[in-house]
């Protein structure tokens, strides 16, 4: 009776934290994942591969970056880096993800994976001290990145969450922000992949 118990203790947490998720996660890596395999009837594998290319550097601009890593046409794979804003109250973070599509003749399998929160701090100069004894120094503006998971889902609980400095606006709303552009970027992407030629 006690292990039937602690099995139905088990399976109402954790359906309660599948009820509290906002974003998808990879259950075999732990990570924040978007994937999915779509079908592409009547298109061959090059044409797939040629249509995740053009999206890709269509989407590259000055605000958001997306830069191709490795692409293989033979194999039908290409890999690149995509990022957007992530606006809070007083600061603009920038979330960097990898994005992976592999074709074959009829279909794609795409994964948008490996997400980092970027923050960039001010660097200038301070002054300091009195008098004759004033001085100023400059400080460097630094480049800080942490992996999505650092913040998620910690954040969602009522615990006392973990300071990191320049970090402490991603929260919940955060989430839903991220999990609304990556949707937009899965549709944008779907879409262009699925429509025949003469309509791109």
């Amino acid at each position: 009776m006690r292990k039937l118990f602690i099995a139905l203790l088990l399976i109402s947490a954790s359906t309660v934290h599948g009820q509290d998720a906002i974003l998808k996660t990879d259950p075999q890596t732990g990570k924040v994942s978007y994937l999915g395999t779509v079908d592409a009837s009547g298109q061959t594998k090059i044409e797939l591969f040629n249509k995740a290319k053009k999206w890709i550097q269509t989407k590259n601009s000055s605000i958001n970056s997306y830069t191709i890593s490795y692409e293989n046409a033979e194999n039908g794979s290409i890999t690149a880096k995509g990022s957007f804003t992530l606006p809070a109250e007083e600061r603009k973070y920038i979330l960097v993800f990898i994005l992976s599509i592999d074709t074959k003749d009829g279909k794609f399998r795409y994964t948008f994976t490996d997400m980092v929160i970027r923050y960039t701090t001010e660097g200038g100069a301070s002054h300091g001290g009195y008098g004759m004894w004033s001085s100023t120094t400059y400080r460097k503006s630094e480049t800080l990145e942490y992996t999505l998971e650092t913040f998620y889902p910690i954040r969602l609980e009522k615990r006392k969450k973990p300071a990191i400095k320049w970090y402490e606006m991603i929260r919940k709303e955060s989430f839903e922000v991220i999990d609304k552009e990556i949707i937009a970027l899965e549709n944008s992407l779907i879409s262009t992949m699925k429509r025949t030629s003469s309509g791109w």
